[in-house]
């Protein structure tokens, strides 16, 4: 059985849900082993070389609890940049959203600088180099951390621009994009393409778009075809929607 566990109240109050052991010096003098004594008490959860997972206190003795990927994501960016800098974007907003039914083991998230990939003991974390301030963004909760999420609308912009970001499958992306569809405001997608000048990303949405809306969103001009990227839509009308298809 284990022994009563004493667990350092900072340890929440950080509201972090990931530590490092850094953020136990102003307390330990020896903080790593501080936080490996933390692991053998069940407070702590090994994460990545660097970074501990702050086990919720119902689930300190629950050896089987494994939060998500996307809760992990989160933390972790949290920890390192702020809540307030990072947001789940991508897959993961996706995921979050409602729209991929399934559990991943890949996170999407954007952050304030260039960092490379995280490979964790609960999935790996991709991070994206973005300004959250530019980006269409809501609060979320997680059982880590609370952050931010993209909306349906950003989330739909994002999926279309780069749908091979976080290593799932074109057929995948192209039902999470069609799930958000109809839950979107397409007046906002149009301008959020606009401003971060995606317009790739919303001529292929509009495109998957068609299968499901009548009338289909307002166009914006093209001068030639864009890629399909891999998305897979209605052969039919891809060429009258500015769509080429591809070999993906």
């Amino acid at each position: 059985m284990k022994q009563s566990v004493t667990i350092p109240p900072e340890l929440y109050e950080r509201g972090t849900g990931v530590i490092r052991p850094r953020d136990l010096a102003d307390r330990y003098s020896q903080p790593a082993k501080e936080a490996r004594r933390l692991v053998g008490l069940g407070a702590l959860r090994p994460l990545s070389h660097g970074y501990y997972i702050v086990a919720p206190p119902s689930r300190i003795t629950d050896e089987r609890w494994r939060p998500s990927i996307e809760a992990v994501g989160m933390a972790v960016a949290a920890v390192d940049y702020g809540a307030e800098e990072t947001a789940l974007a991508g897959i993961s907003a996706a995921r979050v959203l409602g729209a991929i039914p399934r559990a991943l083991g890949t996170c999407v998230v954007a952050v304030p600088r260039q960092r490379p990939s995280l490979s964790t003991a609960f999935g790996h974390i991709e991070f994206v180099r973005r300004r959250v301030a530019t980006l269409d963004v809501q609060r979320a909760q997680t059982e880590l951390v609370d952050g931010y999420v993209t909306t349906v609308e950003q989330t739909l912009v994002d999926l279309a621009d780069r749908p091979g970001l976080g290593g799932t499958t074109p057929r995948q992306i192209s039902e999470a994009i069609l799930s958000l569809i109809m839950r979107a405001d397409w007046d906002a997608v149009l301008d959020l393409a606009r401003e971060q000048r995606k317009h790739s990303a919303y001529i292929r949405a509009r495109w998957l778009a068609s299968q499901v809306m009548d009338p289909i969103p307002a166009e914006w001009r093209y001068a030639r075809p864009v890629l399909s990227a891999g998305l897979t839509g209605p052969i039919g009308n891809a060429n009258r929607l500015g769509v080429a298809l591809d070999d993906h």
